[in-house]
């Protein structure tokens, strides 16, 4: 009876695993085909946008690489670079995909969709603070880019994990 009961909760354990390994490989493929060619689009969208407000003796210059914008800027009479792209992307992937292993919560997940909305519009926001002639807005944006989301990002997953240590029987799926 024992062994029967071992052999349902190993394989118990494989089918949750398996299942969310495929949602992982759903998720990517997801985020390869819509995702990825959706910030890549909304990237030239901003970028169309930064060179109508570009003037001639603005100090900083866009241009696209990779579905990157490439901002080459001065700051406080250094010379900076930095490479936008819109929220939701690898921090983001790599944090969901986390989430998934750990927690059917719907709150971490929507903590974190919530997260990467509000630094984008951040971003978004500093992006054009810094094309209106105040260069302290890219400083601002990277460090949004750089900083801010990746740490945030994976600190949800680790209040999760946190979370379901503490609580296995309410958060396990």
């Amino acid at each position: 009876m024992i062994h029967r009961l071992v052999e349902d909760t190993a394989w118990h354990r494989i089918r949750h695993m398996a299942v969310h390994f495929l949602l992982s490989g759903f998720i990517l493929l997801m985020y390869f085909s819509i995702g990825r060619p959706a910030r890549i689009a909304l990237t030239r969208q901003i970028s169309g946008q930064l060179k109508t407000l570009q003037h001639p003796n603005d100090h900083y210059a866009a241009t696209l690489k990779d579905g990157s914008l490439l901002i080459s800027y001065a700051y406080q009479d250094t010379y900076k670079k930095l490479e936008y792209r819109p929220q939701f992307g690898f921090f983001f992937l790599i944090s969901l995909i986390g989430l998934l292993f750990i927690t059917t919560q719907p709150i971490c997940y929507l903590t974190l969709i919530e997260i990467h909305l509000a630094a984008s519009i951040l971003a978004y926001g500093s992006l054009l603070i810094g094309a209106s002639g105040y260069p302290v807005g890219f400083l601002l944006t990277d460090i949004i880019d750089a900083y801010l989301i990746p740490a945030i990002s994976l600190l949800v997953v680790f209040l999760a994990l946190d979370n379901h240590q503490s609580h296995p029987k309410e958060i396990a799926g």
